[in-house]
């Protein structure tokens, strides 16, 4: 992009009450987990806000996770692929300690599918509401295929909707470029949205698993809970061999 956002760089508390110097802008935690938080950035000069990601590097791992998101996202540039505006790395205090730290500065999203399921106490989304969102998901899933990448992660956390209903595909961390003749590593989607061939470990597989996560996350929507709950690989084939007997398959 042709504008560049100047941020200034500090060392920064990243925790729960986290403050952060941007153009003299504080910033407020969005979410955050033991490894990465997300914050929210509002440029003074523009009033534009964004999200800024810092993700922790505690070893050779995560540096290889930042650098497949980043990859990921600047070949994905799609309206329903959550956009990527700068990035780098800074030294900041994560969790008490001073750490290397990956930044991502990235359009902001008000909200997630997760916590759009979670506030829905009445069970599942109207079915014009499906078919809304999951359009949305199948143009950006088929783009992301299209560019010979697979997510391997999705769920309904990392699908993000802007204040417009746009929804977004993020957290390309566990993203790979399909390559029929490479060994992947079988557990990377998450246990209740993992495809039956990941559940029985195989290390050869193609973005086929992405539409497994996909259907499951559609289901999700219609019923307001996750369709396979296991709590093990095998208690999650458990669940997929009652639910084919039901159906009768």
């Amino acid at each position: 992009m042709e504008d560049h956002y100047d941020y200034t760089r500090v060392c920064v508390s990243v925790n729960c009450c986290c403050k952060l110097v941007v153009r003299g802008v504080a910033l407020v935690s969005l979410w955050k987990d033991v490894v990465q938080t997300v914050l929210r950035v509002q440029d003074r000069q523009t009033q534009v806000q964004f999200a800024l990601k810092v993700m922790a590097i505690r070893g050779e791992v995560d540096y290889f996770l930042f650098e497949r998101e980043i990859g990921a996202l600047n070949i994905c540039q799609h309206p329903n692929v959550v956009t990527s505006l700068e990035s780098w790395r800074e030294e900041v205090i994560f969790s008490r300690v001073l750490t290397n730290c990956h930044m991502i500065v990235m359009e902001l999203c008000e909200t997630s599918l997760r916590q759009k399921l979670l506030e829905n106490v009445h069970g599942g989304f109207e079915i014009h509401s499906i078919k809304f969102i999951t359009a949305q998901l199948i143009r950006g899933l088929e783009f992301v295929h299209s560019k010979g990448i697979m997510h391997r992660d999705l769920k309904p956390d990392n699908i993000l909707l802007t204040s417009k209903g746009v929804v977004k595909i993020a957290d390309f961390g566990m993203s790979r470029p399909v390559n029929p003749e490479r060994v992947y590593t079988p557990r990377r989607v998450t246990l209740w949205y993992r495809s039956p061939e990941l559940l029985l470990m195989a290390t050869n597989y193609s973005s086929a698993v992405d539409l497994w996560s996909l259907g499951c996350i559609v289901a999700e929507m219609f019923l307001g809970e996750p369709l396979l709950q296991g709590s093990s690989e095998i208690s999650q084939v458990g669940e997929l061999h009652w639910y084919i007997y039901w159906m009768g398959i």
